[in-house]
């Protein structure tokens, strides 16, 4: 949307251009120029304030995590932030953006951290109670596979393991069990900030 941004065009614009277009190569849509899409529904499972406990680069980590609706519902916002203690004096906190492409009929993640860090991944969706995003990360001038599996363990606790692949196979990056604190997300700092 950037991209589309960066010429003045917004969604609606780009909606009523694209609606006379050919449909052959296009999936049917979900959802109508007034909604998000019905598939956004599959990700509710990680809405609301989570805290976490694992590792990340051999480092012990805890972390908190608020994920909320945002921009209409369009988005699935995961703000995230470790908390600095001796073992790790350089937290990493960011953002996790989770949509869905329409045209693909896949759930989207990008992630943008304090390092200058990001991600770009896809889903085609949950498979049984694993959902996982494939795509690379970039770091500096490295761009790398890198992959996370998200493991649901029961209805307010999940495993979540981010995997990196230099050319050898896929490495653990960090991982953690998540549990949530509260399913509303009030208990997010963010959450006053409205959507």
């Amino acid at each position: 949307m950037a991209a589309v941004g960066a010429f003045g065009l917004g969604a609606t614009d780009v909606t009523a251009a694209t609606a006379s277009s050919s449909s052959e190569n296009r999936r049917p849509s979900a959802s109508t120029a007034a909604g998000a899409p019905a598939e956004l529904a599959q990700l509710q499972y990680f809405q609301g304030a989570w805290k976490s406990n694992g590792s990340r680069q051999g480092k012990p980590v805890i972390m908190t995590i608020c994920a909320l609706p945002k921009n209409d519902g369009f988005w699935l916002v995961l703000d995230l932030a470790e908390k600095r203690t001796s073992a790790n004096p350089n937290p990493m906190s960011g953002q996790y953006y989770w949509g869905y492409d329409q045209s693909s009929g896949k759930f989207t993640a990008e992630w943008f951290d304090n390092s200058g860090g990001r991600i770009s991944q896809t889903s085609p969706g949950w498979s049984g109670d694993e959902l996982v995003f494939t795509g690379t990360a970039t770091s500096g001038a490295v761009t790398v596979p890198f992959r996370d599996i998200f493991v649901r363990k029961t209805t307010t606790e999940y495993y979540h393991r981010g995997e990196i692949d230099f050319g050898q196979g896929w490495a653990a990056a960090d991982e953690e069990t998540v549990t949530q604190t509260s399913n509303s997300g009030q208990d997010c700092p963010s959450a006053a900030a409205g959507s």
